[in-house]
């Protein structure tokens, strides 16, 4: 069965849920916040509700008819989350520095554009996506690096900042977790030796004695 999501949007930006730090839900008493704080936080922390957030992705980018969805990259050259989940087509080729604590600092076009190496992408329209938007900035780049490339683009968060204000746009997507497969059975893998050769083995490996 569909379920609606209304996107939230700021600055230009959508996004899924609104997002502040942890520590401003606990001391601050943002209550509000807390239940889509704690789903992009496990999402980015720890994968939670992953069909979930792909599934609403996937929707967000067939209503605005994208035919490629771009997972923004880290800082690191290791694929994050959303690019394990939509594919690496954007990579870094060298580590740069982390903007966890320097959101508002301008980015160097050149510089981080240097950094970074596309496929060619068939898609005239992208669904650029990152995990988390505090700023605006890192999306910013993107939509200016595909610019660049005849690329138009159409930006989204899973986490978009409160500090950002955002509103619920005009945008309500319908979407739906993809039906689960039937697990095929897997009988389990007998063991290759039998209780006699596992003791001589075991013997010959570790001093029992001392057990």
């Amino acid at each position: 069965m569909a379920s609606q999501l209304t996107l939230l949007c700021a600055n230009g930006i959508f996004g899924l849920h609104r997002y502040a730090s942890m520590i401003a839900v606990r001391t601050q008493g943002k209550v509000e916040l807390a239940n889509e704080v704690n789903r992009v936080y496990n999402f980015k922390k720890y994968g939670a509700n992953a069909a979930e957030v792909e599934a609403q992705i996937r929707s967000v980018a067939a209503h605005f008819g994208c035919g490629e969805i771009v997972a923004v990259p880290g800082h690191t050259t290791e694929p994050n989350r959303l690019q394990q989940m939509f594919g690496v087509k954007l990579r870094r080729t060298a580590e740069v520095q982390s903007r966890k604590y320097s959101h508002k600092a301008e980015i160097d076009y050149r510089a981080e554009a240097a950094t970074l190496e596309c496929d060619a992408l068939a898609a005239r329209h992208l669904l650029v996506v990152d995990d988390v938007c505090t700023t605006g900035k890192t999306l910013g780049f993107y939509a200016r690096y595909f610019k660049n490339r005849r690329k138009t683009t159409t930006l989204l968060c899973v986490g978009l900042y409160h500090k950002m204000n955002p509103v619920e746009s005009e945008h309500s997507i319908a979407w739906e977790l993809p039906e689960a497969q039937p697990e095929s059975e897997v009988l389990p893998e007998l063991p290759t030796e039998n209780v006699a050769q596992f003791i001589v083995r075991m013997n010959r490996d570790f001093d029992l004695t001392k057990i």
